[in-house]
């Protein structure tokens, strides 16, 4: 290393982007398994000069010393192509990093059998992949109560905190993105905290990106008793019915549990798209049943409607959910970075329209489903349902769909943080042992399983996640990541900005709500579990 490092120097080319390509050209190398110090290659990056006659063990051992060698084998670069091993392999390396042009050029001695790229063995998304992977991100038992949300915060202020959400949470997402590219890091793993932070910080991103992918888990399990508790009222009597939470353990065992099991991640394409299409579904089916009732009852009286939330509770109650809904951080910037045209603005048209179209259907649903049942819908809209209603079965049956194939979906980034910082094994490359994985898998069942019978009421589960992960996701850790990484990187020509400089106001806001929403959210949650 010290050799390379001495070379570019005496070059007078050791510039940041001159030492990101050497090791860029050290990692694809290490990744063939070849570092004999005889061999040479002249590696043409785009952008960059070629680096003539430098051993392969001296830029691979340039590599290693920046944290990146260890990443690049065979089995990184063979990556699940699918919705979910774009969306959650967060222990996979190397996306971004692009090679080009690496042939040897002709004349120098030197013969290579086949040009070596990154972009070989990495499958990008298409534009209209990704929209559907951010909707992904976007849609699942929260669907279920946006309703609930607006009957709380009223249908103006309901849609003002929808717009405000997506809003915020893109707008962190892309920071994220800046801050990993600031720090040189790859922004489908868990670096960006390392890299600011420290142990600290990485150990602070996996707590709060693994909350996020829990709390869904516990959401789904009590959807899918809701769901099982609908269906069965067809054919037994109410008496007759098993409790909620008896219920919540058959359900988990027979549906949610066993799939779980699952360790490779070849079906999740069918998965994601299958719960996708659930979701949808059930759009549809609730749009007809509200559209139904409100063509044989009426419209309710204009007075009827609440527009803006009586009281501050009311307010805090909505306000984590629909922070919630929109929370994509976690999957989203590894869902822009790995795109076909990765250029600024071709990820914000993608995180635009994913966003547009998750609002728009949360829209729909949420302002249909409270003018049908005003103040009386209950956490799970579709509780407020008959039971008889041969819609409302179907609709009941598209949810067990999404939340059956959602909880194996959310459960793979928890278990992938999980396994990388408590063993420090890349499960996207199934390097966890057996005890480890499936010990891993069945303590977080039995916790969501716990934490589900605690807590029966969606609207619960949903606030409390939104009221703790919540803020530290959308607010509180990108801001806070992009001030320490200008603080110590500097951004083009532009000198450090020290974190309290004046220039990072908007950002300290932002941190400033994030905490109001933390303590005063969590607050009102906890009252209402108390009161529950």
């Amino acid at each position: 290393m010290a050799s390379l490092t001495q070379r570019l120097i005496e070059e007078g080319d050791a510039s940041p982007s001159r030492m990101r390509s050497a090791v860029s050209v050290g990692t694809t190398r290490s990744s063939l398994g070849d570092d004999t110090p005889s061999r040479r290659w002249t590696v043409s990056l785009a952008g960059d000069k070629d680096l003539q006659g430098v051993s392969t063990k001296e830029v691979s051992d340039l590599a290693s010393a920046r944290g990146h060698a260890k990443y690049s084998t065979q089995k990184a670069l063979t990556r699940s192509s699918s919705t979910l091993g774009l969306l959650h392999q967060q222990s996979t390396r190397l996306i971004g990093l692009t090679l080009k042009n690496n042939k040897a050029p002709e004349g120098n001695g030197i013969k290579e059998e086949s040009s070596v790229s990154l972009d070989d063995g990495v499958e990008k998304q298409t534009n209209s992949e990704a929209v559907v992977n951010l909707l992904n991100n976007c849609l699942g038992s929260g669907m279920l109560g946006i309703g609930f949300a607006f009957s709380q915060a009223g249908v103006l202020v309901g849609i003002a905190l929808m717009a405000t959400s997506a809003l915020l949470n893109r707008f962190t997402t892309h920071l994220n993105i800046k801050t990993c590219q600031l720090v040189e890091c790859d922004p489908s793993t868990t670096a960006i905290g390392e890299k600011t932070f420290g142990p600290a910080g990485r150990t602070l991103l996996v707590g709060m990106y693994t909350s996020v992918g829990f709390f869904c888990m516990v959401s789904y399990c009590d959807a899918t008793a809701d769901a099982v508790q609908g269906l069965l009222a067809l054919v037994v009597s109410p008496a007759s019915l098993p409790s909620h939470k008896v219920l919540t353990i058959i359900c988990w065992a027979m549906l949610l549990f066993p799939p779980t099991l699952i360790r490779s991640l070849k079906g999740v394409a069918v998965m994601s798209f299958m719960a996708f299409t659930g979701g949808l579904i059930l759009l549809i089916l609730v749009v007809i049943l509200c559209g139904g009732l409100l063509a044989t009852n009426g419209l309710p009286a204009f007075g009827a409607v609440k527009l803006v939330p009586t009281d501050a509770a009311s307010f805090l109650t909505a306000f984590p959910i629909l922070l919630l809904i929109f929370n994509i951080q976690a999957g989203g910037t590894m869902i822009l970075a790995n795109i076909e045209e990765p250029t600024e603005d071709n990820q914000r048209m993608i995180s635009a329209s994913g966003l547009t179209i998750a609002a728009v259907m949360d829209l729909i649903l949420g302002c249909v489903t409270y003018l049908t049942f005003l103040d009386a819908i209950q956490s799970d809209v579709l509780n407020s349902f008959p039971t008889t209603n041969p819609i409302a079965i179907l609709a009941r049956v598209a949810v067990l769909d999404l939340v059956v194939l959602s909880y194996v979906i959310m459960i793979i980034p928890c278990k992938i943080s999980i396994l990388d910082l408590v063993f420090g094994k890349n499960e996207a490359n199934q390097e966890a042992s057996k005890v480890q994985f499936y010990g891993t898998t069945f303590v977080l069942n039995v916790l969501a399983l716990v934490v589900a019978l605690s807590v029966s009421d969606l609207a619960i589960v949903l606030g409390l996640c939104g009221a703790i992960a919540g803020p530290f996701t959308s607010m509180l850790m990108p801001c806070t990541f992009y001030m320490k990484a200008k603080s110590i990187v500097k951004e083009g020509d532009s000198p450090t900005v020290p974190m309290f400089s004046f220039r990072n106001a908007p950002y300290w806001v932002l941190n400033l709500l994030g905490l109001s929403v933390l303590c005063f959210c969590t607050f009102q949650v906890v009252q209402r579990m108390t009161s529950a």
